[in-house]
């Protein structure tokens, strides 16, 4: 403690001392001037004094030996913090894989016919059942989950339901996305949801937006363009890749999925301090209600737009049990694994890094589609997506900035 009894010096100590009384005292040190520290002290937090009352007393001793102790105790510090923090970059890397894999499980099952509905009900439903079994066997969640439900206003209730809803219209749309267009091109457009998170965040959270978002949005959506390349652009195709359809307006599906996955980012951070398995059962249970709506409208209309319009639950007897049902399975524990990774990371790493390395599934989409499904980009899909991960990029530096600024004032007061 700072101002506590005088600590043992140590031989370990020792030499720490010593390179303290040289930066706290000078060679010539004229009397009755306060020493100060000339560099941003670890354990002051700022730029700050040491008031002593005499220059060789021993009350100058007792705090160099007790800063020396700190000095050593926050050198400990910093080892462990830079191993959490390897260790969560790695774990959040696994995490971007993870979910690329199951974008590629997600592709898979709509080539086998299974629409994009059912597919986002069968996750819905796997994660209602792992949910449900996590907290049959944790009495104290219960009681935790329904003293919370209790305490609950409309309004808290009203965002609950929103997020639900909007996670799971987010979920639609990027199954679809992946069932009719491109791997990796799917994601990299669902990709751009945090700009939209920090225009929403304007509007419902007050958040204050700059003219460096609205660049960063605008060279997002140009990136968005060089990858649905429209008849407009067209001059920029080569012969081979403009085969007179425009199948661009399929792009808007994953823009408008970006859009709902942003407002459910809303709306969780309005709820922060609710517990995480009730905001889980609200999408799941959303997921499972418009899985199986959209199916049945897409059915009614009589559109193959979306991909297949059938449950794959008629005609039973006709499935190749093995290979299908280890494609649902897989689609529910590979989604598990992910969302754990991602939560584990997450509260280790600052959100600017977590944000950054989530953003490489991209990279893993793309080589997952070329490795499974011979998707190979153009130069010109390429371009786009390097716009994509600017403008990422720059959204996690200015919520890097924000961050380290919030934790020097802090530091400081």
């Amino acid at each position: 403690m700072l101002f506590g009894s005088p600590a043992v010096m140590t031989p370990k100590t020792q030499s720490v001392a010593a390179m303290s009384r040289s930066i706290l005292l000078p060679s010539v040190q004229p009397p009755g001037i306060t020493p100060r520290l000339l560099y941003p002290s670890p354990f002051v937090g700022h730029y700050g004094s040491v008031q002593t009352h005499s220059v060789s007393g021993a009350p100058l001793d007792r705090k160099v030996n007790e800063m020396s102790t700190l000095m050593l105790q926050h050198a400990s510090t910093v080892k462990l913090d830079t191993k959490q923090m390897v260790i969560g970059c790695l774990v959040m890397l696994l995490s971007a894989i993870l979910f690329a894999s199951l974008a590629t499980t997600i592709h898979y099952g709509s080539v086998l016919g299974y629409p994009s509905g059912e597919l986002l009900m069968f996750r819905g439903l796997e994660q209602i059942v792992i949910m449900a079994i996590a907290v049959l066997f944790n009495r104290t969640e219960q009681r935790l989950i329904w003293e919370q439900l209790r305490t609950f206003s409309t309004s808290e209730l009203s965002w609950i339901a929103w997020r639900g809803f909007f996670g799971a219209a987010g979920g639609i749309s990027y199954f679809i996305a992946l069932c009719i267009l491109p791997m990796g091109d799917a994601i990299a457009v669902f990709s751009i949801y945090p700009l939209f998170c920090s225009f929403c965040a304007y509007f419902f959270l007050r958040e204050k937006i700059t003219i460096i978002h609205v660049i960063l949005l605008f060279v997002s959506f140009i990136g968005v363009a060089l990858i649905a390349q429209p008849s407009f652009l067209s001059f920029l195709s080569t012969p081979s890749q403009s085969d007179g359809n425009d199948d661009s307006v399929y792009y808007l599906i994953p823009i408008f999925g970006a859009f709902f996955a942003g407002m459910a980012y809303i709306c969780m951070r309005k709820l922060q301090h609710t517990n995480i398995k009730i905001l889980i059962m609200s999408y799941s249970i959303f997921s499972v209600v418009i899985g199986v709506s959209s199916t049945l409208v897409f059915r009614a209309c009589q559109t193959t737009f979306f991909g297949a319009t059938q449950f794959r639950f008629v005609g039973l007897t006709e499935w190749e049990f093995a290979k299908e049902w280890a494609v649902v399975i897989a689609m529910g524990v590979i989604g598990y694994f992910a969302q754990t990774t991602l939560t584990f990371s997450a509260q280790i790493l600052e959100a600017s890094v977590s944000s950054f390395i989530r953003s490489s599934d991209i990279i893993w989409a793309y080589c997952f589609g070329l490795l499974f499904y011979h998707q190979k980009p153009s130069l010109l899909t390429l371009g786009g997506v390097v716009l994509i991960f600017v403008a990422i990029i720059g959204v996690c530096i200015i919520k890097y900035m924000e961050q380290r600024k919030l934790h020097l004032s802090k530091t400081e007061n």
